[in-house]
């Protein structure tokens, strides 16, 4: 799937899916703000595997992320503001894919991107490579059957997507992916 130039997407809710008839239908008012999306990059040991391609043909900034949390810490001179702790400035936000930080008042700290992206695949409590491996190459439909499922965050193939445009989470959990609203990209 190719995201478009400043046209990113997050990972920032968990979605219940417990009131709808066979799970199937998403709307925006059954999600609410992961702690556990939140906290992404705050554990002892974690695992991210990103399939992606690049293509010198789609629009990018000189710079830009393929994926990306934004934090709060840096003012527009460039100052560090130590308040609390610099890294729990991006507890607050979902991780971004095609930008590092849309909505920042700083253009040159935006890093929007087009990027062709194939997977991803977010695991906890693991980071030995031949274990992702082995997470990344089982078809989806047996994921459940491998010993280490329960450490899947998501699990995204970018190509299970419903009428609304959301990708869907491969993993046993509802960390769906979703186009960033406009209002949040400057």
């Amino acid at each position: 799937m190719i995201i478009n130039y400043k046209e990113p997407y997050w990972i920032k809710y968990e979605w219940d899916l417990n009131e709808h008839k066979d799970h199937q239908y998403v709307t925006e008012f059954n999600k609410s703000e992961s702690e556990k999306i939140s906290n992404l990059f705050h554990q002892l040991e974690y695992s991210i595997n990103i399939e992606f391609k690049l293509d010198k043909d789609l629009e990018s900034d000189n710079i830009f992320c393929i994926f990306g949390k934004p934090g709060k810490n840096f003012e527009k001179v460039g100052e560090i503001d130590f308040d609390k702790n610099l890294i729990d400035d991006y507890r607050t936000e979902g991780l971004y894919l095609g930008t590092g930080n849309p909505g920042t008042e700083v253009p040159e700290h935006r890093y929007h991107g087009s990027v062709d992206i194939d997977n991803l695949l977010f695991v906890e409590d693991i980071t030995d490579i031949e274990t992702i491996k082995k997470i990344y190459k089982t078809d989806i439909n047996n994921l459940n059957k491998i010993d280490e499922y329960n450490k899947v965050i998501f699990n995204y193939d970018f190509n299970t997507v419903n009428n609304q445009g959301i990708i869907y989470d491969n993993s046993k959990n509802t960390y769906f992916v979703e186009k960033v609203p406009t209002e949040f990209i400057k």
